[in-house]
């Protein structure tokens, strides 16, 4: 008949020995047999990893928990029945200890983390004729000693299963009885991970007095005091008096997780491992501590495993020389060229952002820490002439009203080029461009002749084909977007319109000829704010950096009739989505540039913004707007200052 049952409240909190007088309590109700058999069904699977103190399976923690109980045992002594196979049930005559997600079918109270449910015979002088041990399975355990908490986050096992085994005795809680004794069978969990006098005497006065457990001793300790950075280093510790012993190493005072072996052992000293060692062993009768003394770990040489090698790059483009070498950091590194020293790199790389002449050389590297240097071999840097770079890309969007024209100029020099011209509008959506132009038409003028038009696409294979070649987004067979691939020799023009009003995107692209080059873009629209600002996009090919002449026209306009001007514009230039530059007002000092690319002038004061930039090759995007917030009509232009 179930008479009783207890359940392991999780409390943290600590007691201070009271030895002055016995506190334990015990239920008159024992066991005649003098063995108490238990069943450890505890490991259905083999452990992933060891646990912290390095037992390999619960059965073997909890193997370690009875030991401890028979030693301080009479003639009546726990037997274990490691990895049974037992039925667990209740009332089975079985005494069995494992996991369960409830206890026999009822829920786990808040904070329960094991139970010891144990049936006796009835009266008041029935005795023990079975206990069942089970741990939560929901709770985190692991198995280490010390302080709790302090190898793992979790629950330590072993010094759960010495309280849930004293209960299997017929021992209780002290602290329940108004006892203030230091025990491992108080009701809470603390920092207490052996068995203490007070629970010893509890189990002794019920089953007799069994060996008297000898306090440990150090016979011998050993360990190095100094050893070379990245070498074994071992220490270990010989202890006498009655077993089993605990073991727990510390480093500066501070315990070391998972070090709960006679042996602790550093694989690969570092620096940081200097300090001083020591270890606790401890037993059920006391503990004892013994340091080794300081050990200093003297660091290791650099040495360089992988040094530079020599590097061929193009004249533009980027590359790096790299070294790898072993030793104790940190490792200084200090490049040379030409045996100059390179003052501003440190790392174990030299980066050419952009490969030019002056950086042909021999490069070294010295690698040193505080035990030396050494120094690499040298690596030799040719830089060889890079490809030029060109603008292979131009395009323009804006906002147009119905039946309003825009128009985008481009000039072409040094012969005929193929270019793919395409008026983007119904795609746009796809792209999350709202009230994009339902069906644009395109126009192109070669001087002042009409060369060619186009209102829908139509999916043409060939054209489908070309935009791949080029680096275009596909368009859909069937969309109304427009597009051409004329061949342009100097100065032409493309009119785009639409019977709807809407955002479009031109886009005109570099289908061939290499000695041809497109060198000049301009478009001319209405410029408002937010997203009816006037935005051009240009790419630049090849190896080489390229500098480019953007302007942002708008009071000059009135010049050449164009009213309703935009009168202060503003350009930003973007790339990789952050702005690089900016421009309000152009300065007096372009105009010997205005003049070289052949751009109209400016006047004198005027709030036309302009700006000379040297560009890496990549895509960049322009914005023209209103500087003070203004609209009005407004212009885009982009040179190459190649000519």
């Amino acid at each position: 008949m179930l008479r009783g049952r207890h359940l392991v409240l999780l409390a943290l909190a600590l007691c201070s020995a009271v030895r002055m007088s016995w506190g334990y309590v015990i239920d008159s109700r024992r066991w005649d047999a003098q063995s108490i058999t238990l069943h450890l069904a505890l490991d259905p699977a083999p452990l992933a990893k060891p646990l912290a103190d390095g037992s390999l399976s619960w059965t073997v923690v909890a193997q370690a928990a009875l030991t401890d109980w028979n030693q301080a045992l009479g003639q009546t002594k726990f037997i274990a029945v490691p990895f049974s196979n037992a039925p667990v049930a209740r009332a089975n005559s079985v005494n069995t200890v494992t996991w369960s997600d409830t206890i026999f079918g009822e829920a786990w109270g808040a904070g329960v983390v094991a139970v010891t449910v144990t049936i006796k015979e009835s009266g008041s002088s029935g005795r023990r004729v079975e206990s069942d041990v089970i741990f939560n399975r929901a709770v985190n355990f692991d198995s280490y000693r010390g302080p709790y908490g302090s190898a793992v986050a979790a629950l330590d096992f072993k010094r759960v299963a010495l309280h849930e085994f004293g209960h299997v005795l017929g021992l209780d809680h002290p602290d329940d009885f108004g006892q203030s004794k230091t025990a491992v069978m108080n009701s809470f969990i603390g920092d207490i991970d052996r068995l203490q006098p007070d629970d010893v005497a509890g189990a002794q006065a019920a089953y007799g007095q069994g060996v008297t457990a000898v306090p440990p001793t150090i016979s011998s300790l050993s360990g190095r005091s100094s050893a070379p950075a990245g070498s074994r280093v071992e220490f270990s510790v010989v202890a006498e008096g009655t077993a089993p012993f605990s073991y727990q190493w510390r480093k500066n005072g501070a315990l070391i997780p998972g070090a709960s072996r006679a042996e602790f052992v550093l694989e690969a000293a570092q620096l940081e491992d200097a300090g001083i060692y020591s270890v606790t062993v401890a037993n059920a009768a006391g503990s004892v501590t013994a340091s080794t003394g300081a050990l200093k770990v003297q660091p290791s040489a650099p040495q360089i495993v992988t040094p530079p090698s020599d590097l061929t790059v193009k004249e533009g483009e980027a590359a790096t020389l790299q070294v790898q070498a072993t030793g104790s950091g940190p490792l200084l590194y200090q490049w040379t060229k030409d045996g100059v020293i390179l003052t501003e790199v440190e790392g174990s790389s030299l980066i050419l952002t952009r490969a030019a002449r002056a950086d042909v050389g021999r490069y070294a590297v010295r690698v040193s820490n505080a035990a030396g240097s050494v120094v690499s071999e040298t690596a030799v840097v040719t830089v060889v002439a890079g490809v030029e770079s060109r603008m292979t890309n131009l395009s323009v969007r804006t906002t147009l009203g119905s039946a309003a024209p825009l128009i985008v100029g481009m000039v072409v020099a040094g012969g005929e080029k193929p270019v793919v011209l395409r008026a983007i509008g119904p795609t746009l959506t796809g792209f999350g461009v709202p009230g994009a132009m339902e069906d644009p038409r395109l126009s192109f003028f070669q001087g002042s002749q009409r060369a060619g038009e186009n209102d829908n696409w139509g999916g043409s294979k060939f054209m489908a084909d070309t935009f791949a070649s080029v680096g275009a987004f596909a368009l859909p067979a069937a969309s109304l977007d427009a597009s051409l691939m004329p061949t342009v020799k100097g100065a032409a023009t493309v009119q785009v319109s639409g019977s709807s009003g809407g955002t479009v995107l031109v886009e005109a692209y570099d289908a061939g000829n290499a000695q041809a080059r497109l060198i000049n873009l301009s478009a001319r629209n209405y410029v408002g704010r937010g997203g009816d600002v006037l935005i051009a996009g240009f790419t630049i090919s090849g190896t080489l950096p390229k500098t480019v002449l953007i302007r942002g026209i708008g009071p000059t306009l009135k010049t050449f009739g164009v009213a309703q001007t935009l009168a202060d514009p503003k350009l930003d230039v973007y790339s990789a989505g952050r702005v690089i530059a900016e421009n309000d007002t152009w300065s007096e000092s372009l105009r010997t540039t205005f003049a070289s690319v052949g751009a109209f002038e400016l006047s004198s004061g005027s709030k036309d913004a302009a700006l000379l930039l040297t560009l890496a090759p990549g895509s960049y995007t322009v914005q023209l707007s209103g500087a003070d917030g203004g609209v009005g009509e407004g212009m885009i232009e982009v040179y190459d200052t190649s000519l």
